[in-house]
């Protein structure tokens, strides 16, 4: 309960000035009628009709700059050359500004949706930077260019690894398993190609001039043995 002393319609004896408090009593419900009837006024009768001059300014600003971005310097250029004319508008908050310009483009199909709204909604969303958080999406602007929010166009998806990709990676895993814990045997080798090129496959021809060298090698050595037989058969 509040103080006796801070209760302006008591009388210096303390008892409550009836005609006084009755008259306070009257005139608050006066305006609240007045704000129950005109609840949608703020909004109808001044906001929107401040988002349409708006619109009108930025709408020269976008002629005399060529462009429509409201964040080039050439748009921001032309804009303050305007607020010079019209210097009121330059009292409105940038974040106050921001809603607008999200607002401007469909005020009018934005006013007939608050309208629309219960009275209790009305009371509380009257300001540009409220109405831009509750209104439907569609009828907002993106902030930047001044057009509306293309949705984005779907990525490619990305290709998943087929099963023979898989066979290759897991092998190679296991080769370099091996070829970490030691060398590997030719027999090894010669089972690992064949698991990289299954029966019915022919290896690439640059790859298989690898395997050629290596078997040239392969003859080289072996004709190096022949020679030192000779050798030996000639010294017997």
């Amino acid at each position: 309960m509040q103080d006796d002393d801070n209760l302006n319609d008591r009388g210096d004896d303390g008892t409550i000035d009836m005609p006084s408090a009755e008259a306070d009593i009257r005139l608050g419900a006066a305006k609240l009628a007045e704000l129950l009837e005109h609840s949608g006024d703020d909004w109808k009768e001044r906001w929107a009709v401040v988002i349409v001059g708006f619109r009108v300014l930025r709408n020269l600003a976008y002629g005399m700059a060529q462009t429509t971005n409201i964040r080039s310097q050439a748009y921001r250029n032309a804009m303050s050359e305007l607020l010079r004319q019209y210097p009121i508008y330059e009292r409105i908050d940038p974040p106050t500004r921001s809603a607008m310009y999200r607002l401007c483009d469909r005020v009018e199909d934005v006013t007939h949706w608050y309208l629309g709204l219960s009275g209790p909604d009305k009371f509380r969303w009257k300001h540009p930077q409220t109405v831009v958080k509750h209104c439907p999406k569609h009828l907002l602007t993106d902030n930047q260019c001044g057009h509306h929010k293309q949705p984005k166009k779907p990525g490619k998806k990305k290709r998943g690894a087929s099963a023979e990709e898989d066979r290759l990676r897991a092998l190679l895993l296991e080769v370099i398993a091996e070829a970490e814990a030691g060398p590997i045997t030719p027999q090894r080798a010669a089972e690992l190609r064949k698991q990289i090129w299954p029966a019915g496959e022919e290896m690439n021809d640059s790859l298989n001039g690898l395997f050629d060298e290596d078997k040239n090698d392969d003859d080289d050595d072996d004709s190096d043995d022949s020679d030192d037989g000779n050798v030996i058969q000639l010294m017997d």
